[in-house]
């Protein structure tokens, strides 16, 4: 990266998208992608987005599926390095790796990934060894994204930002956000599913642990699938529940053999499919601020409250 960064120049035209790390190609910059490739001028851009080398076969088949003009750089690759010192745009939803550094002629959107229902960087009682790449990340950054005056708030003092921060901060909602106006497209991906005869749910929990890189994986992984089971065995035959977990936890996860449960559908985007479904169930997960735009039923499901407010 040091030898891409000192010797390339910046490319103009060259725009770099990531999600979570390479684990997904969703959130906010996917929409800024869309609304980017809905105009005229999209095709003088050479645009890449993030993968990693276990989701790439999934990522290939959901950007040809969807119709995306996008290239796939894996996040282990020296391409990415080279992409990431010479790309003019750069937009993530959490952070780029912790040698990063931006060129004066880079332009750095941060867009983050949520309203902070749990705590963040200096609040954390634990895992606070995770905030500095988090915070060098919103200093780099060009312009900070924020969907309310909460998130805000919680962003600019728990990363030490208020008296460091130079950049833009940008009030305006998170463009993921903007599919839950769209009720047309609900009942088409609904229609696209199959799914106009069931009553269908999204379960999207969020990771346990005390940080992000300290995740119990195997018991989280036993835990989770006691209560789909249990779920399995009581949801009738024209109800659907569909579960999407954290990307720290997502592999760890099997949903094989249920009646009554199923992944998000690969072909559609997250955001897109859980515009589509009847209901949410979720527990700590920002997400049911999202969802509340819907105004359709959310089950905050807390079983162990008490053990997850010990580790916050």
């Amino acid at each position: 990266y040091g030898s891409y960064y000192k010797h390339c120049p910046v490319v103009e035209n060259r725009i770099l998208f990531e999600s979570f790390h390479g684990t997904t190609i969703s959130d906010s910059p996917f929409y800024i992608l869309k609304e980017l490739l809905s105009r005229d001028d999209a095709d003088k851009y050479e645009i890449y987005y993030s993968t990693n080398p276990e989701d790439y076969e999934t990522h290939k088949k959901f950007i040809e599926a969807n119709d995306i003009p996008v290239k796939l750089v894996s996040i282990t690759s020296y391409k990415y390095l080279k992409v990431l010192a010479t790309a003019k745009y750069l937009i993530n939803n959490s952070s780029f790796p912790v040698y990063f550094i931006r060129k004066d002629e880079q332009v750095y959107l941060q867009t983050w990934h949520g309203t902070p229902l749990k705590t963040l960087g200096k609040r954390m009682r634990f895992g606070i060894e995770s905030m500095y790449n988090v915070q060098h990340n919103f200093l780099h950054a060009n312009y900070i994204m924020f969907p309310n005056e909460f998130t805000r708030k919680a962003i600019m003092e728990d990363y030490n930002l208020e008296a460091l921060y130079t950049g833009t901060v940008v009030m305006n909602g998170y463009p993921r956000n903007s599919i839950f106006m769209d009720h047309e497209k609900a009942d088409q991906v609904t229609k696209k599913l199959g799914n106009e005869d069931y009553t269908t749910m999204a379960y999207m929990p969020t990771w346990r642990g005390q940080s992000n890189h300290d995740v119990n994986t195997s018991e989280y992984s036993r835990e989770i699938n006691q209560l789909l089971h249990y779920l399995d065995e009581n949801l009738k035959d024209d109800q659907k529940l569909y579960v999407n977990f954290h990307p720290i936890v997502q592999k760890f996860v099997k949903l094989d053999n249920y009646e009554h449960i199923y992944p998000f559908p690969s072909g559609v985007d997250k955001y897109e499919f859980l515009n589509s479904v009847d209901a949410l169930i979720t527990d700590y997960s920002s997400v049911f601020f999202d969802y509340s735009i819907t105004r359709k039923p959310i089950i905050l499901y807390m079983y162990d409250y008490e053990e997850y407010m010990h580790d916050r």
